[in-house]
């Protein structure tokens, strides 16, 4: 966005000589586009086949070009100071024009690329280069933007135009939509933006990305979507009553992202052209946003073909750019690198029994399961799973050792995210320092801060809402390796008028990276679904650095897995109260939570930091806390023995006789079976008949080596009858440290059905992540 004086000078002082202008073409017999060649490759016409052109291209500044700007470097235009300013057209005056390095206009493409030239004072700038793609399809016009930027690194934040966009001085009325439900036809917003000399900025949301200039009589105009740019300034600059694409007097708007120009970035976005009635535009944008845009149909999205390969020529339906058996649209769709043959859609398998795949954020995906390949009948036991750039994992239950398992894609744009990958320097990420961090970096796609005190935050200023009502199941997916020494990540997120703050209990000292889901709507009670601004901090951190692979939003609401599946992660509140008794405990835990052990009045519970804490009146050991799950549907719904029950438990009391541990096939508190770890790493099962320990099926001291303050999935299934796997999963290690098959004697008491919970005999222990599960498998 130019400021204030600088417009009125390229208003009023630049007069172009049109005759020396070069142009470029693309028409497909509805609309047409046109390049000014001797000014960067600006787009400077765009109109019906039969129509006048909308836009304006009175001097180097106007078009639609991509602009950006950084610190301040002592220049100056105008009579004021100005900062670094790379414009695509060039200078502002005439004889400074942008370099043409490369261009080509096939017909059905134009491609250019532009050495820029520094607004204020001409200067041409080898350390940015510009490129741009222009395709047509019906109505529209598709412009893929490039901007990479090899100069020492800006400092100052700044709002970026993506593009800048001047039209006919004729078009008054910008149309919008700037509510809390896009993609809904809600009414849109019409504003008639007042011509003025000096112009006067006017500032809007558009919570739909996009926003026209149309005539107020008839409605009709030029509309322009750039997806994730939600934000835009506009103005109407009255130098006379001149109308047309050389007029001084033009119409302006530009949508804004707040970003730096940090050194070795690659600013990458999409813009897409409409022509038509306000109702015309906004029908083809929320095509555009459903189904995406293929201007050659091949099936492969435009904006994906550029993002892998930088052209629309290289991939098509049937090639395969990597030779790994997978073709390129297979690929697409799947999710994964068409460019390097170890990644496809292969389903692999991990030592806490998940499945694992490559994928991508706007897929979803369907797992499936067979006990027998001969028979070709395959069972959904995962369906309509949000994909994910980093990993996919599934964790199957309800089926065997020997079943086997497939996974499949479908492109949902439904499922796309808002957020960063962090590859390059994508233009959606205005991250930046606060608080005690003092630079960030981004190298291979990962950000990076090697500052070793790290309290505060690293915050973004101004980015895509996430409007995603609670109802939809809205998730925070955070990647990050943790080298500090805290186990808090805090989430803070800003809407129009509320600020919301929680922690999260986390890893620390990573040397992996770790992905901590968070559902929004039931962390935050206050949830509205519109995120303005949000910040991630390490609470009391004081040594280790960070690294973030991503930070994206996304959206379950379709994904559906197995029946009969109880889970509880426990992401209330944080409780400064104990629970001591079962009225309190269905209040602060959960109605589906009760003391299993009704006797033991030393217990006491409370949510904290996302896991339940077990609290002690007297004395440090206790005789057994148990919190039990009474949901219906659990084990006592007609399952028999059949189940798979998980827990991730913590002890962090330093006694080697404290144990954790899951109870199963619960029938009160005299009758259930138990199995049970401790810190010397001893670990039993025991059973009880009518309060009495009956039996000890097993009963090893030392099985394992146990770690004080980390964290243990448990897991017990039973496919047979009286049968049992049992499973020690170390979270931080990724290792199974302990694995047994013990079927129980005949002389044994046999609890045919019961309720799931976890166990404790310690006031220093915590319980997560419970899953319970009406159907065997390990």
């Amino acid at each position: 966005m130019r400021s204030l004086s600088v417009l009125i000078f390229c208003c009023v002082c630049c007069v172009m000589d049109t005759s020396a202008v070069t142009w470029s073409y693309l028409t497909n017999g509805t609309v047409q586009i046109g390049v000014d060649k001797d000014r960067g490759a600006c787009i400077g016409y765009f109109s019906l086949s039969s129509g006048a052109n909308l836009l304006n291209n009175y001097d180097n500044g106007r078009f639609i070009q991509q602009s950006y700007y950084g610190d301040s470097d002592g220049s100056s235009w105008a009579g004021q100071d100005w900062a670094y300013n790379p414009v695509q057209g060039g200078g502002y005056l005439n004889q400074w024009p942008a370099t043409l390095l490369a261009f080509t206009n096939s017909g059905g493409r134009i491609y250019a690329k532009i050495r820029p030239c520094h607004w204020a004072t001409g200067a041409s700038l080898p350390e940015v280069e510009m490129e741009e793609w222009i395709t047509l399809k019906g109505n529209m016009a598709h412009i893929h933007n490039r901007m990479k930027y090899s100069g020492s690194s800006q400092v100052t934040f700044k709002s970026q135009e993506m593009p800048a966009v001047f039209v006919d001085y004729a078009l008054a009325d910008l149309v919008f939509y700037e509510g809390a439900h896009p993609w809904e036809n809600e009414a849109l917003t019409s504003v008639t933006v007042a011509p003025a000399n000096p112009p006067a900025l006017e500032y809007h949301d558009r919570t739909e990305h996009w926003a026209a200039y149309v005539n107020t009589a008839s409605r009709s105009g030029i509309g322009i979507y750039t997806p994730d740019s939600w934000k835009m300034v506009a103005y109407r600059y009255n130098a006379g009553s001149a109308t047309g694409p050389s007029a001084p007097s033009c119409s302006y708007f530009a949508p804004t992202r707040q970003f730096t120009l940090t050194a070795g970035c690659s600013v990458e976005y999409d813009t897409f052209l409409a022509i038509g009635t306000d109702v015309a535009i906004r029908q083809a944008f929320y095509d555009i946003h459903a189904n995406g845009y293929d201007s050659d149909n091949d099936g492969m999205e435009d904006s994906w073909e550029y993002e892998q390969f930088s052209s629309l020529d290289t991939a098509s339906n049937t090639s395969d750019y990597d030779s790994d058996g997978l073709t390129d649209y297979n690929e697409f769709v799947a999710g994964t690198d068409p460019k390097d043959v170890l990644e496809g859609l292969y389903l692999s398998d991990l030592p806490d029994r998940s499945l694992f795949w490559s994928g991508d954020w706007g897929r979803r995906y369907r797992v499936q399961w067979t006990s027998n390949l001969l028979a070709n009948s395959w069972a959904d036991i995962y369906t309509n799973q949000t994909g994910n750039p980093s990993y996919n994992t599934f964790i199957p239950t309800g089926v065997s050792q020997a079943d086997f398992y497939r996974v499949s894609a479908r492109v949902d744009n439904a499922a796309r995210t808002y957020g960063w990958n962090f590859n390059n320097f994508s233009p959606g990420i205005a991250w930046r320092p606060g608080g005690n961090v003092t630079s960030l970096e981004i190298t291979n796609g990962v950000l990076r801060s090697t500052f070793t005190n790290w309290p505060n935050y690293i915050i973004t200023s101004s980015w895509t809402p996430m409007f995603m009502e609670a109802s939809n199941y809205p998730c925070l997916s955070v990647r990050m390796k943790n080298q500090s020494d805290t186990k808090y990540l805090t989430v803070r997120f800003y809407t129009d008028s509320v600020t919301n703050s929680k922690s999260f209990a986390i890893s620390s000292n990573d040397t992996a990276f770790q992905t901590y889901e968070i559902n929004m709507a039931t962390s935050f009670t206050n949830w509205s679904g519109v995120v303005r601004q949000l910040q991630l901090s390490l609470l009391n951190s004081t040594n280790g650095a960070f690294e973030l692979d991503h930070v994206m939003f996304y959206n379950q609401s379709d994904s559906t897995s197995q029946t009969s599946v109880v889970t509880d992660s426990f992401t209330g509140a944080n409780q400064g109260t104990w629970a001591t008794n079962d009225v309190q405990i269905a209040a602060q835990i959960g109605t589906n939570w009760k003391r299993g052990n009704s006797a033991d009045e030393a217990t006491q519970y409370r949510i904290y930091n996302n896991q339940v804490d077990i609290g002690i009146v007297s004395p440090a050991l206790i005789t057994k806390a148990m919190l039990i799950n009474t949901a219906t549907g659990t084990l006592n719904a007609g399952a028999g023995t059949n189940f798979t029950l998980s827990a991730t438990l913590q002890q962090d009391s330093s006694l080697s006789t404290a144990f954790m541990g899951l109870v199963f096939n619960y029938q009160d508190a005299g009758n259930y079976y138990l199995f049970r770890a401790a810190g010397n790493g001893t670990v039993q099962m025991l059973c009880y008949s009518n309060g009495v320990q009956q039996a000890s099926p097993i009963n090893t001291v030392g099985a394992f080596t146990a770690v004080q303050n980390r964290p243990y999935t448990i897991t017990v299934a039973s496919a047979d009858p009286y049968t049992f796997d049992i499973n020690i999963f170390d979270t931080v290690s990724s290792t199974t440290v302990y694995s047994k098959n013990i079927t129980l004697a005949a002389n044994v008491v046999k609890h045919q059905d019961g309720l799931g919970g976890m166990y404790a005999t310690s006031g220093l222990a915590s319980f997560d992540n419970f899953v319970l599960d009406a159907e065997p498998g390990l």
